[in-house]
């Protein structure tokens, strides 16, 4: 019924159960979803890729309703690219 959530991916463990209707029960504080990526050379692609991780974000946080606030944090290592990265982000 419960599935423990990755420390890794989160702030913290967390523990998300089902109740007898499905529904997701409340957590006492906020989950961070972290979206880590590197960047070398992708300018072109950092706004698609920021637009899908807020989707996902989007996604999850609808899914989880009221019951548990899912923070969002976008995080992208420059791997020291001549073009345009570091002006993108």
């Amino acid at each position: 019924r419960g599935r423990q959530l990755p420390a890794g991916g989160f702030y913290g463990r967390a523990t998300i159960n089902n109740d007898e209707r499905g529904q997701l029960s409340a957590m006492s504080e906020p989950l961070t979803l972290a979206f880590v990526s590197t960047a070398f050379n992708e300018s072109e692609n950092l706004e698609e890729q920021y637009r899908r991780c807020r989707a996902a974000h989007a996604e999850l946080s609808s899914e989880f309703g009221n019951n548990v606030e899912l923070n969002f944090r976008f995080v992208v290592a420059d791997n020291g690219s001549p073009y345009t990265t570091l002006a993108v982000l």
